[in-house]
């Protein structure tokens, strides 16, 4: 993640922006811990995790690719 050209969110932020409204610790989980092997991407600057609108967007979209691939392999 390259800070110089994106806005940088903290994990609280984020949870706001994301429909339905996460937990900050949900956000900590997606970025540590991750969803169907998909981690959030993150910076962190003095203690403090930064993530960007961007990185949001491209994490629900990877999580639902690997979800529906996922869903595919069960049935075959």
């Amino acid at each position: 993640m390259h800070f110089d050209n994106e806005d940088l969110i903290t994990l609280a932020e984020a949870g706001q922006i994301i429909p339905g409204t996460r937990h900050p610790s949900t956000v900590w989980r997606w970025v540590n811990v991750g969803r169907y092997g998909v981690k959030l991407e993150s910076l962190e600057v003095g203690g403090v995790t930064y993530t960007s609108r961007t990185a949001i967007q491209n994490f629900c979209e990877d999580i639902t690719a690997a979800k529906r691939k996922q869903h595919v392999s069960k049935r075959a």
